[in-house]
């Protein structure tokens, strides 16, 4: 008895029988997938879910490897830091700087005036080389170190003087890396999580319910405009000259 994919999704939830030692029956969902026969208590009470698969009648998808993406990262910088001090260190590990959004005052929340002050800055840096999207994760751990050597220690207690939220961009979306869980995070590993805060729709970035504010302004989707023409252009650039785009995978 063979099982067909159908071209109209049909959800089915099979019901296994208990086995011998007396384990409770599991529920499987079975997504897009429709039978040629009714399925039987004989071809179903014993089936595993890899078993099942192997009659799956169709190509698997082929896994590839993803285009690199154009890191950036944003930053909310105290009024005793310098931005020129922040950015030579993001180059060490990120390689040289190909566009910046110059300090402007950041006054879309006070979360973060009690550990680092008032008058702050926002500021946002986007790197020439591309990176595998797979390691934001690590990425966010290195930013995480950074924020802890520029960060000073009063009474007792470690103290910011910049934040650094890491993310990338590529065609269709801007994904910002976080430590904190949510409805509309997937985590990465590490203590990581992900999210999409933008994506580019009919030529311009729309925001989405969980945008923060300062994404929404239009200087910062102005500059995610500048980052995104300065990624296609490296995607047709390196098209041209016959050459897979360059990863850094360091």
């Amino acid at each position: 008895m063979g099982i067909a994919v159908s071209a109209k999704p049909v959800y089915r939830s099979v019901q296994l029988e208990p086995s011998k030692k007396g384990r409770r029956s599991s529920t499987i969902w079975l997504a897009s997938i429709s039978c040629r026969d009714s399925l039987s208590k004989t071809t179903w009470g014993s089936t595993s879910v890899a078993s099942a698969s192997k009659s799956v009648e169709g190509k698997v998808g082929e896994i590839r490897e993803p285009e690199g993406v154009k890191l950036l990262c944003g930053l909310i910088l105290s009024e005793n830091i310098s931005f020129e001090s922040v950015k030579a260190k993001l180059t060490e590990p990120f390689g040289p700087v190909d566009l910046e959004l110059e300090p402007f005052v950041f006054d879309f929340t006070q979360y973060y005036c009690e550990e680092m002050g008032e008058n702050l800055r926002r500021a946002f840096l986007s790197f020439e080389r591309s990176i595998d999207p797979g390691r934001l994760a690590e990425t966010k751990a290195l930013t995480n170190r950074l924020e802890r050597e520029f960060g000073q220690t009063i009474e007792g207690r470690l103290r910011r003087r910049v934040n650094i939220d890491p993310g990338y961009l590529e065609a269709s979306k801007l994904v910002l890396a976080s430590t904190k869980n949510f409805s509309h995070r997937i985590y990465l590993g590490e203590g990581i999580f992900a999210e999409v805060s933008l994506i580019f729709k009919q030529g311009r970035f729309e925001e989405l319910e969980w945008t923060y504010p300062d994404y929404r302004a239009k200087r910062v989707k102005d500059f995610l405009l500048r980052v995104r023409e300065r990624y296609l252009s490296q995607l047709r650039r390196d098209l041209t000259n016959g050459k897979q785009q360059t990863v850094s995978r360091e």
